[in-house]
């Protein structure tokens, strides 16, 4: 039952960091995409500017919907969903800034956000963990 839990958890925390850096990895290279298209560098923020900025958006949803599955899997109480419920929708809302206005200034404003997001996230992950009796 323990091993069960165990990789319940890596496995979701897994998939947060898996789902986390896409947004970042998308945001990124749209700032220098400039400079890697005079490179020649082929980076979808130069190749497919319109595919770089929905794959940010898309992957923004999936950290709310795993930090929804965290108490069903019984790693954390119920107050981690509802605590990371306002953190996970600011980054659904950077991502959606940058989606539809496909600026420096939004892609900036969600790298410096994925900066503090994790962070703060593994947190409240850390202060709702559920203890085993």
């Amino acid at each position: 039952m323990m091993i069960c839990k165990f990789v319940s958890g890596a496995v979701l925390i897994g998939a947060i960091v898996y789902s986390w850096a896409f947004q970042r990895l998308n945001a990124l290279p749209w700032i220098l995409r400039s400079d890697y298209s005079r490179l020649g560098y082929c980076m979808a923020a130069v190749i497919d500017p319109a595919m770089c900025r929905r794959v940010a958006l898309l992957h923004s949803v999936g950290p709310l919907i795993l930090c929804s599955c965290a108490p069903f899997l019984d790693l954390t109480t119920w107050t981690f969903a509802f605590d990371s419920f306002p953190l996970n929708c600011y980054l659904i809302y950077r991502a959606w800034s940058f989606f539809k206005d496909g600026d420096n200034q939004s892609a900036r404003k969600l790298v410096d956000f994925n900066l503090i997001y994790l962070p703060l996230l593994m947190f409240l992950m850390l202060v709702g963990k559920k203890y085993s009796s």
